[in-house]
């Protein structure tokens, strides 16, 4: 090739330089088009070089997590890295998580918040105890957040030395790390003193996929969260739920019921923990009360409230 051009031999990932090379050599490289790309599609792809089974992959996990998030994705490993942590990354990207079933079938599904049907309602005469209130695992104890920025594409090679016929947006482009999105709801600071600003690395390429992914995290994380423990007999009915399964929980307690609600509070499951041998089983739920947090403004005209999944605004 022709000095400052190269020439790409895709078959065998050869490239060969017009000219000897003055500093550092980067490339962007894509393995294909299309669903490979997608996190769905990239699940798939690891699983099968680790030597997965197709038929062991839940079909319809994928097809979901498609339709939820057909963005393409972009990823580098220049290090060492274990084959769960490198599928971590891609999960991580979505909002999703991943294991294997008892079963031996692999599963991958976003975390989305607790809407829709329920497959179960759980109330008192159900339950072995009363629900167990627990630590929502994240590093903000269930907080509501007011900000979410979401960092894509990756440089993975900073450089601040490059080639004379580089326009100055490239150059800038090329000296950070990451670009990153930014979506933000100051009404949830104000209603809650102590809200959040999170931010996430994910593998988004594009600006408007990032922007998409920051809008629906803050709605996802807008409200305040809680996880409970609940214990119920293991049976028929409780034999089929499954991770990501919507269910209802009416209580008196915690806030968890409201007079005339026939279904409480929806939950996600984020664990099921079976005893066969006691014929128990214990729910990991995910969602929020019915308890509310004010804020009324100095004139008294404002109340920001809480409810079910949505910040409301009601005129007073």
């Amino acid at each position: 090739p022709a000095p400052g051009t190269y020439r790409a031999f895709l078959g065998g990932g050869y490239v060969r330089l017009g000219a000897s090379p003055v500093g550092q050599v980067t490339a962007d490289v894509t393995p294909g088009t299309g669903p490979t790309q997608t996190a769905a599609g990239l699940f798939v792809a690891m699983l099968t070089r680790m030597g997965v089974d197709g038929a062991d992959i839940r079909a319809d996990d994928l097809t979901t997590l498609d339709a939820q998030q057909p963005a393409p994705l972009g990823v580098a490993f220049l290090e060492p890295i274990t084959a769960a942590d490198a599928v971590d990354q891609v999960a991580n990207a979505v909002g999703a998580w991943w294991g294997v079933t008892a079963a031996g079938t692999y599963r991958i599904a976003r975390l989305r918040r607790p809407t829709g049907d329920v497959a179960e309602t759980f109330t008192p005469d159900d339950l072995i105890g009363p629900p167990r209130s627990i630590s929502t695992a994240d590093a903000e104890r269930g907080m509501p957040a007011w900000a979410v920025s979401v960092r894509y594409a990756q440089n993975y090679t900073v450089q601040s030395d490059v080639a004379f016929g580089v326009s100055d947006a490239r150059r800038a482009l090329l000296a950070e790390p990451w670009r990153e999105v930014r979506a933000e709801e100051p009404a949830v600071r104000d209603a809650h003193v102590l809200a959040v600003d999170l931010t996430y690395d994910t593998l988004f390429r594009s600006e408007a996929d990032a922007r998409k992914e920051a809008e629906r995290r803050l709605r996802l994380r807008g409200i305040r969260r809680h996880r409970f423990d609940i214990t119920v007999l293991f049976d028929e009915r409780t034999a089929s739920l499954d991770l990501g399964d919507v269910v209802g929980l009416r209580h008196p307690r915690f806030g968890l019921t409201v007079a005339g609600d026939e279904i409480g509070q929806k939950f996600v499951v984020l664990g099921v923990a079976p005893d066969a041998k006691a014929g128990r089983v214990t729910l990991t739920l995910w969602g929020n009360s019915f308890t509310t947090y004010n804020l009324v403004t100095n004139d008294g005209d404002f109340l920001i409230t809480d409810v079910g999944d949505f910040l409301v605004t009601d005129s007073r």
